[in-house]
């Protein structure tokens, strides 16, 4: 009786860590998709090469930390120094860096990542940040 016993807890216990595996993978997707999902708009055209206010690259800055881009990325040295954007500026035109966070499969096709759903004005300040990361 007592080995019935333990095989059943046994069976009920893997079977509520499997449903709650399944029910917070599910939450982080659901959480993920309605933040990183594919743009419904057309990026519009970068804006003429003007000095970048300083507002714009604090806020941006604030885009970059709130949308746990360190996760992937390193500026700076913090971060992820896999795919670092340190003077991402020299090598992509702002053009290219909205379109690598909005639609990186256009960019690249076999880049795993999603694109950002961002409002225009954070999307502004982000790549007004990055365009502002370059080395002396």
């Amino acid at each position: 009786m007592r080995i019935l016993i333990a095989r059943l807890v046994v069976v009920v216990t893997g079977l509520l860590i499997v449903m709650l595996a399944i029910l917070f993978a599910t939450i982080r997707n659901v959480s993920d998709d309605s933040r990183t999902a594919a743009p419904d708009r057309v990026v519009t055209a970068p804006k003429a090469d003007v000095a970048p206010a300083k507002g714009d690259v604090a806020r941006g800055r604030a885009v970059y930390i709130e949308q746990r881009c360190a996760m992937c990325h390193s500026i700076d040295g913090e971060g992820n120094t896999r795919s670092p954007l340190d003077d991402v500026s020299r090598r992509l035109t702002e053009k290219e860096i909205r379109r690598w966070i909005v639609a990186p499969q256009e960019m690249d096709p076999t880049v795993a990542k999603r694109g950002y759903r961002l409002s225009e004005e954070d999307l502004d300040a982000l790549v007004t940040y990055l365009m502002s990361k370059r080395s002396p």
